[in-house]
């Protein structure tokens, strides 16, 4: 839908029953799509604006198709009548909508509303107001509004409020005891949510780049986790006991202030996405081999240690960085013949020659297609053992940077 401008809100008609409902103002040639759910004996009546009016049944059991073409280009206020109070499921995703929409919380009827991908405005607070949700859906907005109160909405079992610019404490969530999906990423949400250990329901829990704090160890009760994103807060404690997420696929936990020994992690054998880095992690990572389902893989600045050259059992990646930590690089072993393009990160490890010698000489058995390594700053100068592999590597499109030279 190209160009519609829509302003929302109630407008007092006068007269008997509901006021009508003020739903959108159209400025557009193109077609408005909603599904929309009322009980039996309900009726919508949708005024288009533009002189025509199309009445829906309530069947109570099934979505109905809600659609509609203008004619041409022009200015046209849409509005709900008759029943719409009624309504147990509203969906006007990408429509192109805009205004404000914080009178919504009229709508208490509503199970479902699935609003994203507009241009929608308005202090939503007062959603609080909509008991009777099991799924909201209003990402990608530019909705705003302290959701504290949301904590009432105790029937959630998916809340996806992300990409808007929604504030507030929202430590009491964790009374959202029912929630399988949580996505509140990309918001200004703050408070302590240490409590939310309670959610073991949640199989997707979402929520970085906000300013959320808390010690997070007591998330290890969440073993339902298919999917952590907590990236990019100020979250604390030691995680070393993540280990019982064995569900996870991803986790992508970096730059907080996480410490503890992850050694443990090893034990997380489904992940595909591991982004741990930018925290104060520590221990022996030479057994994170075992995680063999990995393509992207950054730990970087923390402070592991071990001896990653048993690393070659990890065949699928497609990036990985490990710099500015501890690790050694103790035998020659045979890597798979990864392109890693830039994203092959070893510098900062206060790595040996012989050390950087044998990651040289590992990664040549692939060989490495297409990628720069990095093996310089703290770490020591190459040989002339690693000649052999450097013109291999090289020959397969590769960059190599040691310390104080670059080659090609």
């Amino acid at each position: 839908m190209l160009g519609l401008g829509i302003g929302i809100g109630f407008a007092n008609q006068g007269g008997g029953g509901e006021s009508d409902f003020t739903f959108a103002t159209a400025s557009a040639d193109l077609s408005q799509s909603y599904l929309v759910r009322l009980p039996v004996g309900k009726t919508l009546t949708i005024d288009w604006g533009d002189g025509s009016e199309d009445s829906y049944d309530g069947n109570n059991a099934s979505s109905v198709a809600v659609t509609h073409t203008y004619a041409g280009a022009g200015s046209y206020d849409i509005k709900f009548k008759d029943d719409y109070l009624s309504l147990t499921y509203l969906d006007c995703n990408s429509n192109s909508l805009t205004g404000d929409i914080s009178s919504w919380s009229a709508l208490t009827n509503l199970t479902y509303l699935i609003c994203n991908s507009n241009s929608l405005t308005g202090d939503i607070s007062g959603w609080s107001a909509l008991t009777s949700l099991a799924y909201l859906r209003c990402n990608t907005n530019s909705l705003t509004g302290d959701v504290s109160s949301w904590s009432a909405l105790t029937n959630l079992t998916n809340l996806i409020c992300n990409l808007n610019s929604l504030t507030g404490d929202v430590s009491s969530w964790s009374a959202l005891t029912e929630l399988t999906t949580l996505y509140c990423h990309d918001n200004s949400l703050t408070g302590d949510i240490s409590s939310w250990s309670a959610l073991t329901n949640l199989t997707y829990l979402i929520c970085n780049s906000n300013s959320l704090t808390g010690d997070i160890s007591g998330w290890s009760a969440l073993t339902s986790l298919a999917y952590l994103r907590c990236n990019t807060n100020s979250l604390t404690g030691d995680v070393s006991s993540w280990s019982a997420l064995t569900n996870l696929t991803n986790l992508i936990c970096n730059s907080n202030s996480l410490t503890g020994d992850v050694s443990s992690w090893s034990a997380l054998t489904s992940l595909n996405y591991l982004f741990c880095n930018d925290n104060s992690l520590t221990g022996d990572v030479s057994s994170w081999s075992a995680l063999t389902s990995l393509s992207y893989f950054n730990c970087n600045d923390n402070s592991l240690t071990g001896d990653v050259s048993s690393w070659s059992a990890l065949t699928r990646l497609s990036f990985l960085r490990g710099d500015e930590n501890s690790l050694d690089f103790d035998s020659v072993t045979s890597w798979a013949a990864l392109s890693l393009g830039t994203n092959c990160k070893m510098q900062f490890n206060s790595m040996s020659s012989t050390q950087v010698d044998n990651a040289l000489n590992s990664f040549a058995n692939g060989p490495f297609l297409n990628t720069t390594i990095n093996l310089s700053a703290d770490n020591a100068v190459r040989t002339s053992a690693s000649d052999t592999a450097v013109t291999t590597l090289i020959a397969n499109g590769c960059t190599v940077i040691t310390n104080g030279l670059t080659e090609p």
